[in-house]
């Protein structure tokens, strides 16, 4: 077998575990030392753990980075499940607690992206003190009205597809050429092929103004350390929004990333690893 028909995470030569979270079959990165300070990454969707590569490689084996697939995507999926997997609010919080325990982790280092920035926050409303460090990458905090197009008909109704991935990818990603190639495997192979072709659950809605304004709260009175990321391409990235976000989060550091767009760690990989290195820290 070439290097190129290796799964991703041997190609990166990193270390991977499944196991059971709050009963969900889940494949994760494990990677470093089991007695590090552990740092947890979610992905948003469409993606998987495999967006978070360069990331975990520049931290190296010193702290425990665990990134798992969301419930229902790349391979934290299970045939033999009798219901797609419940990625409500109150769902997520359920398998994000589950991975905690099945990792005996209490306190960690957070990094979400994307629409995973929603379990985050939710995760922050009911229990701060177990994050350390919150670092948001191309988070939808503030009201988007216009989620026109594919986004719009998934929420809470339809589910992932191969056709609505590539299409989503496409319009909303902005990724780079240079990334879009490196990374198109990856995006084909998010829904696995275990029985073929499948289809994987979406998020519920989180965008409305009542839960917007819950989860900038939070993030307002949250007293550890906060880095923001987003690209400058990023099609859900307004400047107006991220400069009032600035004023009313006075404490985060907010970073803009040059030539990147919803997923700045596949366009500017370097850029990213450096920023989340260093906001990690030992």
């Amino acid at each position: 077998m070439s290097l190129e028909q290796l799964p991703w995470y041997e190609r990166a030569n990193l270390d991977i575990q499944e196991f059971s979270a709050a009963g969900v079959r889940t494949f994760a990165v494990v990677e470093g030392k089991p007695d590090s300070f552990p740092v947890i990454f979610l992905h948003g969707l469409p993606g998987g753990a495999f967006i978070w590569t360069s990331v975990i490689k520049a931290l190296g084996r010193s702290r425990l980075a665990i990134a798992p697939d969301l419930p229902g995507w790349g391979k934290s999926f299970s045939r033999f499940a009798k219901a797609p997997p419940d990625l409500s609010a109150e769902g997520m919080q359920r398998w994000l607690k589950g991975l905690l325990a099945a990792q005996s982790i209490q306190r960690f280092d957070l990094v979400a992206h994307g629409d995973s920035s929603w379990p985050a926050l939710d995760l922050l409303l009911t229990d701060p003190a177990r994050v350390r460090r919150l670092s948001l990458i191309s988070a939808p905090l503030w009201e988007s009205p216009a989620r026109g197009g594919v986004r719009s008909k998934l929420f809470g109704k339809a589910k992932w597809s191969p056709k609505t991935i590539s299409r989503w990818v496409q319009q909303n990603a902005a990724l780079s050429e240079s990334a879009k190639t490196e990374s198109q495997l990856q995006f084909a192979q998010l829904l696995g092929t275990e029985q073929g072709t499948r289809t994987s659950p979406t998020l519920a809605e989180a965008g409305t103004a009542d839960r917007i304004r819950r989860y900038r709260a939070a993030l307002k009175e949250y007293q550890g350390a906060k880095l923001l990321i987003w690209g400058r391409n990023d099609p859900r990235a307004a400047e107006k929004n991220i400069a009032e976000l600035q004023a009313e989060v006075e404490d985060a550091d907010i970073q803009r990333i040059d030539n990147a767009g919803h997923f700045p760690m596949l366009d500017a990989p370097d850029e990213v690893a450096t920023l989340e290195k260093e906001f990690l820290g030992e």
